[in-house]
């Protein structure tokens, strides 16, 4: 875990006045908890995280082996959960603050040449607590996710990589428009979904022309309604134990359509041209199932 921002916000309401000395009246207003959850992800760190942004995963397993495969679809039937944030402090170590009916809005990986990945989750809540400490869980000690875990294709069947790929980012949102009020409480009284979006952008080392064409829908030049491509984002971590899918611990990221929004390449001086490619996503089907995106977790959890 790299940080944890996770904090209620009060808003007021105010009586405005024509007086220069100040408002005439002021009362509280409504009160949310809000902030990211910031980490660098392995294929069991992010279960949880993944299920309140998503929704309830459809695990099978590998046999009788115990490996299993959490594959995360999109859904309005949302999952929340409760939070806690322990201190490691001297004088407060008995005491936590409890964040709860907590669900995740938007997800955001980065992924950059020679650095781990990392994952940032943005939060939405009803209302805190100090409570006592819970005792602590079992913390995975499975090996985060770095760059080199990872690769990136043109499309869901993985045969057509991009070689040249220097970063990429990408990210899942769905509004949730926090005005699920009462006029008598100023605690949310739950959650409302809105439209999801998934989008992003990479930086790829200007090799060739094969993003261009992509973008393009054409090997020369733009075409009116170019055909969509798909993107996999795979990462590849420590021995699972299985083979093929169930070879590695694993986070897989697909869209099935893509929309290449803008491609730039600036030359500069004489430094390395690279290109950066923005993408959006619109839904398409995966096994025969319409989604916008898929994440997928391979490892040794039972129940999300």
């Amino acid at each position: 875990m790299n940080s944890i921002g996770l904090h209620p916000e009060r808003e007021s309401i105010v009586i405005p006045s024509m007086s220069k000395i100040g408002p005439a009246a002021a009362a509280v207003g409504q009160y949310r908890i809000l902030g990211d959850v910031e980490l660098h992800p392995s294929a069991e760190n992010i279960v949880k995280l993944l299920k309140y942004l998503f929704g309830a995963p459809t695990t099978v397993q590998d046999g009788a082996s115990g490996r299993y495969k959490h594959t995360f679809d999109p859904s309005d039937v949302l999952k929340y959960g409760t939070f806690y944030k322990l201190p490691d402090m001297p004088g407060v170590t008995t005491n936590a603050l409890q964040y709860t009916s907590v669900i995740v809005t938007e997800g955001s990986l980065e992924a950059a040449l020679g650095d781990p990945v990392t994952l940032t989750f943005t939060c939405l809540g009803q209302k805190d607590a100090k409570v006592t400490a819970p005792t602590l869980g079992t913390i995975p000690t499975v090996r985060q996710f770095f760059s080199l875990d990872g690769k990136v294709y043109w499309d869901l069947a993985q045969t057509v990589e991009i070689a040249n790929i220097d970063s990429i980012s990408c990210s899942y949102a769905r509004e949730i428009p926090d005005d699920f009020y009462s006029m008598n409480d100023v605690f949310l009284k739950g959650f409302i979904p809105g439209v999801a979006t998934f989008d992003g952008e990479m930086d790829l080392l200007f090799t060739d022309w094969i993003a261009y064409e992509k973008f393009w829908g054409a090997t020369g030049a733009p075409v009116a309604s170019p055909t969509p491509v798909a993107l996999d984002i795979d990462f590849k971590g420590e021995t699972l134990g299985g083979t093929g899918d169930w070879e590695k611990y694993r986070l897989r990221i697909q869209a099935p359509k893509v929309l290449l929004k803008s491609i730039d390449d600036p030359v500069e001086a004489r430094d390395k041209v690279m290109q950066t490619v923005a993408f959006e996503a619109y839904r398409g089907l995966i096994d025969s199932t319409e989604v916008l995106t898929r994440w997928t977790l391979y490892n040794k959890i039972a129940t999300a």
